[in-house]
Formats: structure tokens, sequence, C-alpha cells
């Protein structure tokens, strides 16, 4: 029934000895992306065929990954396993989770929380016209002569201020800021006021 098992849900692995102590071939898993990829995996379990003792040899690329884990914790997770199917099964698990951290994006830091506040408080609120729930974007409003109202968007870095934001706006043309040092978002908005000036005829 084991082999039946591995053989149904794992087309990609087939025993290398006769008495299936051995499996060898290619792991399917998949991405964030929900796209599948292939890991060439070696499970030999001991001569009493537990799953305890299991040697697990693998390509580089995923012996890099499994390297992140901590090797005790990697070793009970799999040596826990009944059969050579749930082994195969707490492998793709453990790796497709590996793949999903290393896809996240970066989290801000708390230095970008408290100085993006900071702006804003000096900015005035007034200005603001969005804030994502995380504070990674938020939309800025700029007033021309004409009482037109245009906005100026703000992808943040996890790295901010350390690192420029993105700037997206409704402008003619595409909108280029050139951050200095010592920048922020008040000085954006100003320097998009100046740029909404140039098309206050339009």
């Amino acid at each position: 029934m084991n082999a039946a098992m591995v053989a149904k849900h794992f087309p990609g692995i087939l025993p290398a000895t006769p008495d299936l102590r051995v499996y060898h071939g290619y792991l399917e898993v998949q991405d964030a992306a929900q796209q599948a990829r292939w890991f060439w995996v070696r499970i030999e379990t001991s001569k009493q065929g537990s799953m305890h003792d299991a040697k697990l040899s693998s390509d580089s690329e995923l012996s890099k990954m499994l390297g992140m884990l901590d090797p005790h914790v990697l070793k009970a997770r799999l040596g826990d396993s009944p059969d050579m199917h749930a082994y195969l099964v707490e492998l793709r698990e453990l790796v497709e989770r590996i793949l999903r951290q290393d896809a996240a994006p970066a989290k801000p830091a708390p230095r970008m929380y408290a100085t993006l506040l900071a702006e804003l408080d000096q900015l005035g609120w007034n200005a603001l016209l969005d804030l994502h729930p995380t504070l990674t974007s938020l939309r800025l409003r700029a007033t021309d002569g004409a009482q037109r109202t245009h906005v100026l968007e703000v992808d943040l870095p996890a790295a901010y201020p350390d690192k420029p934001p993105v700037f997206t706006a409704d402008l003619p043309e595409p909108l280029v800021l050139e951050w200095q040092p010592g920048w922020g978002i008040k000085h954006a908005l100003e320097a998009f006021h100046v740029a909404v000036a140039r098309y206050q005829d339009l």
C-alpha cells in the first residue's frame, strides 16, 4: 500500500532497490507563485525499513535550502514519518514553506514606521489622501492654481528612508524626482508641486 501511495502522489520518485528501501527521483513542489518546481532526492531507510534513521540526499539547490533549517528539527520532523509516503509528504511541505518564506516581501523596519509618521505629522495629514494599512504606500494630494487636485502615489521600500521611494503621478509626462540625501515625504511633495505648476496652462 505504501509503495502504491508513493507512485500515486509522487510519480517522479521511484524505488531504486527491489526491497523498496531506497527511493530516488524528482520531488515536485509548488512555489509561492503556484509554479511547479522539481528537486532531485534520494532516500534510504534502515534495514528494518524505519524512517527514523533514513538518509536523505538531494541536489545542491535543495541541500542549500534545507541547510537553512535546524538539522535536529529537520531530522525529527522527517524521522517521525511512519512510512516513505508520509516522509515525502512532510519533505514536500517543508520545501514549499521555505519557498513561500523566500518569496515573502521584506517587512519594513520599525524605524521606517516612525520616520513616516513623523514626516506626515510635519507635512500635515490634510495632504494625505490614502495610506495603506501596512504603511508601505500612500497617496498625497497637490492642488494647482485652478483648484484641480493632482495625486502623487508613493511606494515605500522596507529600508526607507535609507532607500528612496518610488513615485507615480497623474501628469502629462513621467515624474522624475532626483532624491537627495536627507529628503523625506515633505520634500517629495514640494517637488511635485513644482512639477504640477509646469502644466498649469494645460
